[in-house]
């Protein structure tokens, strides 16, 4: 009768296997990248580029969750076969992401913060500001009504004239008398 493994065992056992998997996998992404890289494999495909050479190596890796430039990019963050051995391959995409993830640095002015000092400037400007404003409303509201009496005047002596220029076609036209 066969003796019956206890969890751990089996668990243990486990761990070893996932551990030799991802080893089987390393070495078929470095035979792989040979490949890649290998102008007589390029030259087959119509001289192909990139793109179209990973895409006819993805079918030799359809069996992970990866596809062929996932792998080589994994492959070339962690090249040494130990860290396949200790690693999952998850932990070794998801850190070779996040090691070719773009730094953002987000660059923030700094802030100055306003001394007493500042704030009675910006009043005192601000009330300069006011009394100007005030001084050339009023300065606008007295030239407007200067305009507009000026309007008027000019208006009653253009009438004036119209008047004094009929008068004085009037008396044009009357017969001369005649000193004697």
């Amino acid at each position: 009768m066969k003796s019956k493994s206890t969890y751990k065992d089996l668990l243990k056992r486990v761990l070893e296997r996932r551990s030799r998997a991802s080893l089987v996998i390393y070495e078929r992404t470095q035979l792989l990248n040979e490949v890649f890289d290998d102008t007589d494999f390029r030259a087959d495909l119509g001289n192909a580029d990139d793109f179209k050479a990973a895409s006819a190596l993805d079918r030799y890796v359809d069996d992970t969750p990866y596809g062929f430039l996932q792998l080589r990019s994994m492959l070339k963050a962690f090249p040494e076969r130990k860290q396949w051995e200790k690693m999952t391959l998850r932990d070794i995409y998801q850190q070779t992401l996040e090691a070719n993830r773009p730094k953002r640095e987000v660059s923030r002015p700094a802030v100055k913060r306003a001394t007493k000092e500042d704030l009675e400037t910006l009043e005192t400007r601000a009330k300069t500001a006011e009394a100007r404003l005030k001084h050339t409303e009023q300065l606008l509201q007295d030239r407007t009504k200067s305009y507009e009496e000026l309007l008027e005047e000019n208006r009653e002596l253009r009438r004036e004239n119209r008047d004094l220029r009929a008068k004085l076609q009037a008396y044009e036209k009357q017969p001369s008398m005649a000193v004697a």
